[in-house]
């Protein structure tokens, strides 16, 4: 494990390992779970799946998980997890909300580009009477009567600015699901992509995304990895949900560039939370 942890690509991870290195605490088995009690102070460890590893991890991939479980309750000061003083599930949260809005965009988009000019304009029409938005059906009628009289084409009506701006009203409730594209169906699209996504990947490159996931939108194991369905639906679930971040990211770090890699390809901001804090922490 010494051996890893020096060929680890971030020097905080190894400052902060170093630091609390000598305070870890562990009681090896040879089967069962693998986990880390605060109440105990130590970490129960599986020696033959955290060794050699496993579908899910990488040789030593488990072991940095449940002790980087226990370096966050240490850099806590024992009384709650340093993570979950952080940023870290603010982060993962905002992250998670702006992937689905580009999914949300391009399903609403679409619906745009297979609609008539008079069928948009009906459709924005009916929405200015839905909102309470009589700028945004005034815009539409506007629209029409131009585009009827020969007065201006439909391209030169969405330069117009009242027209634009409603139309970005419209849009945006078209994507909160007041329109053709449901709540339902831009849910169904995400986990679509994300799937697709996952497509051809191993469990070890997926299985801590897919974890993270979980808490974040309350899928159990989405991807094929996670905890027990009820694990983040409890009081202390934002604590929970950060220091599982923490957890994954370690082994991420320490053992799993590919896992990294998807960690930070749908969570960059919550990943740089997550350095900046170690950062902060091996000091």
């Amino acid at each position: 494990m010494s051996e890893t942890l020096e060929n680890c690509p971030s020097e905080d991870m190894r400052a902060l390992f170093s630091k609390y290195g000598f305070k870890l605490k562990a009681v090896g088995h040879s089967g069962g779970r693998s986990y880390h009690s605060s109440a105990e102070g130590q970490v129960h460890l599986n020696v033959r799946t955290a060794l050699a590893g496993s579908e899910l991890h990488e040789p030593y991939g488990l072991a940095f998980h449940e002790f980087g479980h226990m370096v966050d309750w240490l850099a806590g000061d024992g009384a709650m997890y340093a993570s979950a003083k952080s940023g870290i599930v603010k982060a993962i949260d905002a992250d998670w909300a702006k992937y689905k809005a580009k999914v949300a965009d391009k399903l609403v988009s679409a619906h745009l580009a297979n609609l008539s000019t008079r069928d948009l304009r009906k459709e924005m029409r009916r929405m200015g009477n839905e909102l309470s938005d009589p700028a945004m059906k005034e815009a539409a009628q506007k629209a029409r009567h131009r585009v009827i009289h020969g007065e201006a084409s439909f391209a030169e009506i969405m330069e117009d600015r009242a027209f634009g701006e409603a139309f970005d009203r419209f849009y945006e409730a078209a994507k909160a699901g007041r329109w053709d594209v449901s709540k339902e169906e831009i849910e169904r699209g995400v986990w679509e992509r994300v799937r697709a996504e996952a497509e051809g990947k191993s469990l070890s490159q997926i299985g801590s995304l897919s974890d993270v996931l979980q808490g974040a939108s309350g899928e159990c194991s989405p991807l094929g990895a996670g905890h027990e369905p009820d694990y983040f639906k409890c009081e202390d679930w934002r604590e929970k949900r950060a220091t599982e971040f923490f957890a994954e990211m370690c082994d991420a770090l320490a053992t799993n560039p590919k896992s990294y890699r998807e960690l930070s390809r749908m969570f960059p901001t919550a990943v740089k939370e997550f350095e900046e804090l170690i950062g902060r922490l091996a000091k």
